[in-house]
């Protein structure tokens, strides 16, 4: 059977409606397709029709030449009217399988932040394809006046948000990341951050080994091991390999789900718990 469809038209409004633009089509009798392709960051309204004008004349050679719109289209047409809380809700869907169940609940925590703001600040209805980097930065602006955010809160929930936006760009829901060039805030050095000299290092632990020699050993471990301190808690006797100086760090123990290894360094050998 001859594939049937309407020749494709631009719909266009004032720029000052704030209305997306698009080039839409019938076909086989199916529901209008909606193509937009980047026509509404053009500022400019002639050169913006000129674009949509285009874009139209290049999808009927398509069709003409036997072009079928596959599902990916009729999907990019389906989700241009997705809101911003569900754009989030999908992304976060999505990211789930990449992260370990900490990091999971650490993305959900500013998910939940941004949906909250988007609503007071009458965004969480915005489609998610006409989000720009303004309504981010307001949103996040408002967030750490009202939570008291540090910079270093700040740029950490921004990092979760970036690479949400990051995840819709992937699945094709928006065309770029209006997050990426949000600036992250200059972080205060605290003294947390500074490392301990030789010196103190030996004071330190001389001070460990005197007082409790058993945690004395756990801290060598991860001081020597750079191990996280949950994977040195659950490592069993089966995974060390003294003749390789290896200790194996299964999936189901290890933060990222994936097996690794870490070597037996310095004295650790010489230790023995008491």
């Amino acid at each position: 059977m001859k594939n049937r469809f309407t020749i494709p038209k631009v719909k266009h409004y004032p720029l000052e409606s704030t209305k997306d633009w698009y080039v839409w089509f019938r076909f086989n009798g199916g529901n209008p397709i909606r193509i937009k392709t980047g026509l509404n960051k053009i500022q400019d309204y002639n050169e913006r029709l000129e674009e949509a004008t285009a874009l139209a004349e290049v999808l009927k050679e398509k069709l003409e030449n036997g072009w079928i719109p596959n599902a990916a289209n009729i999907y990019k047409s389906s989700i241009e009217k997705l809101t911003l809380y569900s754009a989030l809700d999908f992304a976060l869907e999505k990211k789930k399988s990449q992260l370990a169940h900490k990091s999971f609940l650490d993305y959900k925590c500013t998910c939940r932040f941004v949906k909250v703001y988007a609503k007071k600040m009458k965004f969480d209805r915005m489609y998610v394809n006409s989000c720009e980097r303004f309504h981010i930065k307001k949103i996040f602006d408002k967030l750490q006046l009202d939570r008291n955010w540090t910079a270093k809160n700040y740029n950490k929930h921004l990092g979760y948000i970036k690479s949400l936006f990051s995840e819709l760009v992937e699945w094709e829901l928006i065309s770029s990341n209006p997050v990426r060039d949000i600036r992250t805030q200059k972080e205060e050095k605290t003294e947390s951050n500074i490392p301990l000299t030789d010196e103190e290092h030996k004071i330190v632990f001389d001070f460990l080994k005197e007082r409790n020699y058993n945690f004395y050993v756990y801290c060598s471990f991860i001081y020597h091991c750079g191990i996280r301190p949950y994977e040195l808690t659950q490592i069993k006797c089966k995974y060390i390999n003294l003749e390789e100086n290896l200790i194996s760090l299964p999936a189901e123990i290890t933060k990222n789900d994936s097996d690794g290894f870490v070597s037996i360094l310095g004295n650790l050998k010489d230790l023995e718990p008491v």
